[in-house]
């Protein structure tokens, strides 16, 4: 008889047992989800996936996780570091290639003629670590700052396979295609804080626009202005040229505040995808 009560079944408890065994099925299903979520991203940014992955097993594993203010801050400016890198891939997504009319006196492309030109290096083989001196957060200026030339960007700032060794490169400014000789306009009032020539960046000139804020052209084939001048916005300060390593005419143009280097994107005027 006992036997038998033991072996009765009792509705409610049955129902009960059923009901937990789909929750448990239902949490197994979410943390799968979860892992395979977690999975896909290290996979799509490799970068991250190291530090990604011993968080989410914490995260799974811990039953309250406090985030000490360090962690806070690092997740604030992996936020910064991510909303550059999308603001750019999609910019890539949109080919537009406007021209620009500021400048008459600007040499007009070739009929036929491909301009792709490309260089620099900074010599930043390890893609997991930005350089010191390079930042990916915004930048804003209060003042318009017009293009120094016009023409298609071949190369963002940021990370970068290099053009030339094919080996992980820090890109730390614009590379824009342009014909050879086509002149470089100031995009705001400075002074010329250094002319000279680089075995990298081949002839360059570095202006001072004051409050920390200078700006450099590289790959210059002509310097135009002289040291120490004062000059007002738009004014002719060099020609576009294929100097150092560089596989064509192009301008590499740079933005730096208090010694560090931004992305130009954030402040010029008029980037529309591929073109300026």
């Amino acid at each position: 008889m006992a036997e038998r009560r033991a072996r009765r079944r009792i509705p409610g408890r049955d129902r009960q047992q059923d009901t937990g065994a789909g929750l448990l099925l239902g949490q197994i299903v979410i943390c799968a989800a979860a892992v395979a979520v977690a999975l896909g991203l290290s996979t799509a940014n490799p970068m991250q996936a190291a530090a990604v992955s011993p968080k989410i097993q914490l995260l799974m594993t811990a039953e309250k996780v406090t985030l000490p203010e360090q962690a806070v801050i690092a997740a604030k400016e992996q936020g910064e570091m991510l909303w550059n890198r999308t603001r750019e891939t999609v910019l890539g997504w949109i080919e537009l290639l406007l021209r620009d009319n500021r400048h008459p006196a600007a040499v007009q492309e070739t009929a036929g003629e491909e301009l792709n030109g490309v260089g620099g290096w900074t010599g930043t083989d390890d893609q997991s670590h930005l350089p010191a001196s390079c930042s990916l957060a915004p930048l804003f200026c209060s003042a318009q700052v017009e293009p120094p030339v016009s023409g298609r960007v071949t190369s963002f700032y940021g990370f970068r396979i290099h053009p030339l060794t094919a080996a992980d490169d820090f890109h730390r400014g614009l590379d824009i295609a342009a014909p050879s000789g086509a002149g470089i306009h100031t995009p705001l009032p400075g002074r010329v804080a250094e002319i000279g020539e680089s075995a990298i960046y081949g002839n360059y000139v570095t202006l001072d626009h004051g409050n920390g804020c200078q700006t450099t052209y590289c790959h210059c084939a002509e310097i135009i202005a002289e040291q120490g001048a004062n000059l007002r916005k738009g004014e002719l300060i060099a020609r576009v040229g294929s100097t150092g390593i560089s596989t064509g005419p192009h301008l590499h143009f740079e933005v730096q505040k208090n010694g560090v280097y931004f992305n130009p994107a954030w402040v010029v005027d008029g980037m529309e995808g591929y073109g300026i």
